[in-house]
Formats: C-alpha cells, sequence, structure tokens
C-alpha cells in the first residue's frame, strides 16, 4: 500500500547573485563574544520557504551525490534529552557519525530539534 504524499514547508538556501563570488557562511560566535546571533557580520545566508511535495522515501535510492541528502540509518546511544549533558552528548554523537560517514574533517553539530 502506497503512502499518501504530504505537502511540507521546507527552506532552502535563495539563489543569491551574491553567492556566485562569494560562498553562504554562518559564523556561530561564542556566547561571551556577546554578538547577537543575527549580526549580519556573522552570516550571508538567505532563506526562501516553499511547499513541497513529500513523498515516502523508503526503498529509494537516494545519495548525497544525486539527490542533495542521503538517509542513514542510525542508532543512537543517547535518546533521553533531559539535561544540557545529554542534548550535548548527542551532538557529539551525530558529528562523530557524520565525520564518519562523509569523511570529513570537521562537522559541528550547532543546534537540535527533538520533536515527539
Amino acid at each position: 500500500m502506497a503512502m499518501a504524499t504530504l505537502k511540507g514547508e521546507m527552506d532552502f538556501l535563495a539563489d543569491l547573485p551574491l553567492y556566485k563570488t562569494q560562498k553562504p557562511y554562518l559564523i556561530l560566535p561564542k556566547v561571551e563574544d556577546g554578538w547577537a546571533v543575527d549580526d549580519p557580520r556573522l552570516t550571508n545566508l538567505k532563506w526562501i520557504s516553499y511547499r513541497v511535495p513529500i513523498h515516502d522515501m523508503r526503498g529509494g535510492d537516494f545519495n548525497l551525490d544525486t539527490a542533495g541528502f542521503q538517509q542513514v540509518d542510525h542508532e543512537s546511544a543517547n535518546l533521553v534529552f533531559d539535561t544540557i549533558a545529554s542534548k550535548e552528548a548527542y551532538m557529539l554523537e551525530t558529528e562523530a557519525m557524520l565525520r564518519d560517514l562523509l569523511k570529513a574533517e570537521f562537522v559541528k553539530c550547532y543546534d537540535s530539534v527533538v520533536t515527539n
């Protein structure tokens, strides 16, 4: 039985002429630096929202090279987010998993969203 296609709002990086000459960037300041997160010196990212169809992707052959995203099965050891330390442990685990998967030198998980 096929699942129904849903519509959802997703944010995408805007296609700005600026990005032809300057890479998109986001600088995350240390809290003690006292800069506001929306300080224009810290980012040139501009987002645009679209309502897009969301299809059941189970069984699909999606990878970063062809689809721009990839589904990864990973069982976390940190699924209880009752303290800041437990959330930080989850983020560190996520960074390690992505570093291994992408063969990256550096990965920074700067935010996580937990929904029920």
